[in-house]
């Protein structure tokens, strides 16, 4: 969504060891479904 900057909260200090909400890419909820796909 291009509306809506979430990158913002990452512009200084990057993003590793934050517990941000909106940063999507982080998200590890269907790592069992895409393992089960590629296999």
């Amino acid at each position: 969504d291009l509306l809506r900057p979430i990158y913002q909260q990452t512009a200084a200090y990057g993003h590793f060891g934050r517990e941000l909400p909106d940063l999507r890419w982080e998200s590890t909820d269907r790592a069992q479904d895409l393992k089960n796909a590629a296999s």
